[in-house]
């Protein structure tokens, strides 16, 4: 547990710096180590995100889909609507897992650089602890921290980028500037 929640810490400034042109090595030494590519980060959070907020060019947008729906104008099934709301922090507990395989098929398709071996850290991490505590204990203890990591990670993105105000499409479209459609998203 202390292990995930330091590596969330580790992640938030990860996220921070990789905003900074002159941190960039700092969001490698920290979104690297815990499993996050600074590569993509700073490709799909700086370059995408940040431009497109909210909307379906927003590649954060439908990156919790089909288990967690954020478009506001989007039409929910049962279980988007009913379900899972509620196994919501379950769902995010796979965050790094998701985000990982993301980033490797990405690797595997030539659309992201093999610029720094910290990708094998980790996979090496996982074996590391399966061959330290055995199958069963280092599997828990490697679901936990990246649980623990995970939960607090997207749940803080999910908030931040999911409240009321956000949600507000007219208010959004109407804005006048950039900066006052990034407040409204």
């Amino acid at each position: 547990v202390a292990f995930g929640l330091i590596s969330a810490l580790l992640g938030a400034f990860g996220h921070n710096w990789v905003h900074q042109p002159q941190y960039r090595y700092w969001s490698y030494l920290s979104l690297d180590t815990i499993g996050f590519s600074s590569t993509g980060w700073f490709r799909e959070h700086v370059l995408q995100h940040h431009m497109y907020t909210n909307t379906p060019w927003d590649n954060h947008f439908r990156g919790t889909e089909p288990f967690l729906v954020c478009d506001p104008t989007a039409r929910r099934s049962y279980l988007q609507s009913t379900i899972t709301p509620y196994i919501n922090p379950l769902i995010l507990t796979f965050g790094l897992y998701g985000n990982y395989l993301a980033h490797l098929l990405d690797l595997l398709k030539g659309r992201e650089e093999w610029a720094r071996p910290t990708k094998v850290l980790l996979p090496l991490n996982i074996v590391l602890m399966l061959s330290r505590w055995g199958l069963l204990r280092g599997a828990l203890l490697t679901y936990t921290w990246t649980a623990v990591l995970s939960v607090w990670y997207f749940s803080l993105a999910l908030m931040n980028h999911n409240a009321e105000h956000c949600m507000d499409v007219d208010a959004r479209n109407g804005a006048t500037d950039f900066g006052e459609a990034q407040l409204q998203s």
